[in-house]
């Protein structure tokens, strides 16, 4: 087993001595006193059981053990020092993890990252296909953009919230118009349709279908299509396969295109996403940098919405 090391502090004021050979300088170095640094030197010569200082002289001069320790000392904290710098640089180098389901990462995240990269040229992020909060609290991730959930849930203390979230049935106008849907049709009677479901979220249509106090519709598990993502239930009623329940945020610009119709419109769900930020970042100051534009394209995001409103597209 090893000897114990002397006290560091001691060594630190032994090693600044040496260099300078002047308590004085080394006191200043050190934001410490001319006497705590001659206490420090002399108690670890007391506890190695040898001088590394000549006394008596005006100069200070090392002994032959002095220079020994001083040179060894002079290295390691050299390498200590490199070390540190090299860790620090490190980790402002290394990537922003964004934890961010698949869906909000296709349909909303990964369109608008060229603003942030031209805002932020020298931040890098690295996405991550998870939306779980332990991401960001375990530290997998920097960030983690989350959905709260349906109506009833709280969004938890510390979590920001990024945007409102309002959800409702879409499909493609061809569908809608084979099985007689518009923005008459009953939500009980949008219910007997071709559902398309996501296993991630296996009970959205059950909400909204609650939302609608509707709740003696069954679901007919006949005509139901299941998809593992929302952004394949969302490609599959693009396609026409059916209707898929969507967040108003991330089919929009499938609705201003004519991709998609909605043909009952939009509920609002009381609380939408937010983000999680990891309480040791590894760049808080990019992190920071990243999360505040999130927060703008969220502020973008409810100002479009606003102004499309909430009511059928058809």
């Amino acid at each position: 087993m090893a000897a114990p090391l002397p006290s560091l502090t001691a060594l630190r004021a032994f090693e600044s001595a040496a260099r300078h050979l002047n308590m004085s300088r080394a006191a200043e170095e050190l934001l410490r006193t001319h006497g705590a640094v001659s206490r420090q030197i002399k108690q670890l010569e007391d506890e190695l059981g040898f001088p590394l200082f000549v006394r008596g002289g005006r100069l200070l001069e090392l002994t032959e053990e002095g220079r020994v320790l001083a040179k060894c000392l002079s290295i390691a904290l050299d390498d200590i020092t490199q070390v540190l710098a090299e860790l620090r640089e490190s980790r402002k180098s290394k990537p922003i993890v964004v934890a961010c389901g698949s869906t909000v990462a296709v349909r909303w995240l990964v369109p608008r990252l060229m603003t942030f990269y031209h805002q932020h040229p020298s931040i890098k992020l690295q996405l991550s296909l998870s939306s779980q909060l332990e991401d960001a609290s375990s530290g997998r991730a920097d960030v983690a953009i989350h959905w709260v959930g349906t109506r009833g849930k709280k969004a938890r203390p510390g979590h920001i919230p990024l945007m409102d979230d309002f959800m409702g049935p879409v499909c493609n106008k061809a569908f809608a118009s084979d099985n007689n849907i518009t923005a008459r049709t009953a939500p009980a009677e949008l219910l007997s349709k071709t559902l398309i479901h996501s296993e991630t979220a296996p009970g959205s249509w059950q909400d909204w279908q609650g939302w609608h106090h509707a709740p003696n519709a069954s679901l007919p598990s006949h005509q139901a299509l299941w998809f593992e993502h929302f952004f394949l239930c969302l490609q599959a009623a693009v396609s026409g396969l059916g209707l898929a329940m969507a967040s108003q945020a991330l089919v929009a610009q499938d609705l201003e295109q004519g991709n998609l119709v909605a043909p009952l419109g939009f509920t609002k769900v009381s609380n939408g996403y937010e983000i999680v930020r990891a309480t040791h970042p590894q760049n808080p100051k990019a992190c920071d940098s990243f999360i505040g534009w999130l927060l703008t394209e969220g502020q973008k995001t409810q100002a479009g919405l606003a102004a499309l409103g909430t009511a059928p597209v058809t």
